[in-house]
């Protein structure tokens, strides 16, 4: 099986270096963002041909510059980006997100209720 390609965006380092840590022991290539604006060039990039799509964006909706909301709107607004599985993750319960069109995030995860094994199992289809 191929290795997945994993972008996550997330400003908390440790909870980027255990999910990142956890991710790698299973083949799975990953690259982060801990700035919204990071992350926005990076689709820009994307949706102008880049080559190596992510495969599943963990996406935060807090991040110290921009609201994760809106990087999910930039997302899902693409033809180049609008097929990338974007898994969105909170410490809010209750959040509601979807795009003017409708779409909604593939999964939406609280940070608190999901360990590593449960992540890797999520992005495995399990």
């Amino acid at each position: 099986m191929a290795s997945k390609n994993i972008l996550i965006i997330e400003d908390d380092p440790a909870i980027t270096d255990v999910y990142r840590t956890a991710l790698e022991s299973e083949g799975f290539k990953v690259q982060n963002f801990t700035l919204g604006r990071d992350a926005e060039k990076f689709i820009a990039l994307l949706q102008a041909g880049a080559p190596k799509k992510p495969d599943v964006i963990l996406l935060d909706l807090i991040l110290p510059d921009m609201n994760g909301s809106e990087i999910f709107l930039m997302l899902k607004k693409s033809d180049a980006t609008k097929d990338i599985l974007v898994y969105v993750m909170t410490n809010q319960d209750g959040v509601e997100l979807s795009t003017p069109g409708g779409q909604k995030p593939d999964k939406l995860i609280i940070k608190a209720n999901i360990t590593p094994t449960n992540l890797i199992d999520l992005i495995n289809g399990k």
